[in-house]
């Protein structure tokens, strides 16, 4: 198994931030084992969903909306980044 990190795109959520909801997007890199780049990206999406649904600030409505595209892979990273995590 192989280190990744793969860097997300998400779009297409409201955060309420001092009472306002706002449209958000953001960027996250995850770092993930993964055999192969396809599995890596599968396991990044779902960590980012997951994290999301635990955020208090997020609106719950907008998750099965919400988009969250590759923007880059990168495969072979020491140990030591994934488990600053």
């Amino acid at each position: 198994m192989t280190v990744y990190r793969v860097t997300l795109r998400g779009e297409g959520i409201r955060v309420t931030f001092e009472g306002t909801e706002t449209p958000c997007g953001f960027y996250k890199n995850e770092f993930v084992w993964a055999k192969n780049s396809e599995q890596a990206i599968d396991r990044a999406r779902a960590n980012a969903a997951a994290a999301l649904r635990r955020n208090a600030a997020v609106n719950k409505a907008d998750l099965p909306g919400l988009s969250l595209k590759v923007d880059g892979i990168q495969a072979g990273l020491r140990l030591q980044n994934l488990l600053q995590r």
